[in-house]
């Protein structure tokens, strides 16, 4: 059975929430990094659930493209999943007198559906770069680049150890 995708785990850096999403963000290189981080992940995730009223509050400006009818059916034919993780950022060009930033944001999404037998996902690793301002107390994100990569390298056959304590760990988390 077909089930609604979610938004993952609760992101940081916001003092409020406003219909369940983060708003607030310090006028601070950290909080300019916080919110480029947020708005990536949680922008995909607003994308793939496709509800356009938090969509428009949380992207008042229009950057998130919401997947069309036929996208969506073909998801709700079997159930399937998106998620999008910020790994990291790197504030750049920031001027807090001015009210502006520039920030990379590394994030992976990993799409897929479970089929038996079937053990990889497709993954898209990207660093996208945010310019962003400072508008009405509170960040809001300008048009972004996007480029691919940098992805993490396969795993040596012989890289044992690596492979262990990651199957240790997602058994810890089970």
């Amino acid at each position: 059975p077909a089930t609604k995708p979610t938004l993952g785990p609760a992101l940081q850096g916001a003092t409020e929430t406003k219909l369940g999403l983060p708003f607030g963000y310090a006028k601070t290189e950290a909080g300019a990094g916080a919110f480029a981080a947020n708005f990536a992940a949680i922008g995909m995730g607003l994308s793939n659930l496709g509800d356009k009223k938090m969509l428009e509050a949380f992207d008042p400006n229009g950057l998130v493209d919401v997947p069309n009818d036929s996208a969506r059916a073909a998801c709700s034919a079997g159930w399937c999943s998106q998620v999008t993780r910020a790994l990291g950022t790197n504030v750049k060009d920031w001027d807090k007198d001015a009210g502006t930033a520039t920030v990379d944001v590394w994030i992976v999404t990993v799409a897929g559906r479970p089929v038996e037998g079937k053990q990889r996902v497709p993954a898209l690793w990207q660093t996208l770069t945010f310019q962003i301002e400072w508008q009405d107390e509170d960040w809001v994100a300008l048009p972004a680049t996007s480029n691919l990569g940098p992805a993490p390298e396969a795993p040596a056959a012989s890289n044992t150890v690596a492979t262990e304590v990651v199957r240790e760990w997602l058994e810890l988390d089970q």
